[in-house]
């Protein structure tokens, strides 16, 4: 069964550099040429013997950092750079949150990946929370948007009688 790519991948360079401006094109140029090799590289094929042949597995270029020492650097600036934007955010957002309040937040956004060591995917974190800070800090989100970092999460229904029973809604 194929890869399904994003649709991003039918425009040539020229098209995405138009959509998404220089920076953005250049983090969706990676992601696409990442995505086709490795899409490449786990086609697997069935002969009418029943055996499975795989293909030659290629190694995969990294996006941004070489190893984990470099990109746990990026993931310590990019946590630098919004923790020095939080002042300005309270105040043009006019949030109802004070600074400390959206630092504890920050904090936690970037706990919340502290399990990941692929290289690749903190690179690719890492390039999200910079449009991300970028769009914020340029005001192209409303306070809605800004707000939502703040909303309580969402508790998952009890699946076993037990809990369903204690929760009242047997």
């Amino acid at each position: 069964m194929p890869l399904l790519l994003p649709s991003f991948h039918s425009f040539n360079k020229f098209h995405l550099a138009f959509m998404y401006g220089t920076w953005r094109y250049q983090a969706l140029y990676k992601l696409s040429t990442l995505l086709r090799a490795s899409a490449l590289s786990t086609n697997k094929m069935a002969s009418t013997a029943g055996t499975v042949i795989k293909s030659g597995v290629k190694q995969v270029r990294p996006l941004l950092s070489v190893d984990s020492a470099e990109a746990r650097k990026r993931v310590l600036n990019l946590y630098k750079a919004w923790y020095r934007q939080v002042p300005y955010i309270v105040l043009e957002y006019d949030i109802p949150k004070n600074e400390s309040q959206c630092r504890a937040k920050l904090r936690e956004e970037f706990e919340k990946n502290r399990h990941v060591k692929d290289v690749r995917v903190i690179d690719m974190l890492v390039v999200k929370g910079q449009m991300e800070l970028v769009e914020t800090v340029k005001r192209w989100k409303q306070k809605g948007h800004v707000m939502n970092y703040f909303k309580a999460p969402i508790n998952p229904k009890p699946k076993d009688f037990l809990s369903k029973f204690l929760a009242g809604s047997v």
